[in-house]
């Protein structure tokens, strides 16, 4: 089971990736990374690396520190 960091993270991105009105496909472009893997993480069933995280945050646009904030 995860903790609640990877089902915060995973929140944060569905968040962010809604508000650039991309699709999870799009997304999984843009970061290069699979589909499935994204679920899992938005879903929260996965922890993501540094470098996945990363990734993701400059798909989106957004500072890294945004996605893990809990502010």
């Amino acid at each position: 089971m995860y903790d609640d960091h990877s089902l915060h993270f995973g929140r944060q991105v569905r968040k962010w990736r809604k508000k650039s009105k991309l699709s999870q496909e799009d997304l999984c472009i843009h970061a290069e990374v699979d589909r499935s893997t994204l679920s899992a993480i938005e879903n929260g069933k996965r922890n993501a690396s540094l470098t996945t995280m990363h990734s993701i945050a400059l798909a989106l646009g957004v500072p890294l520190k945004l996605l893990l904030s809990k502010d």
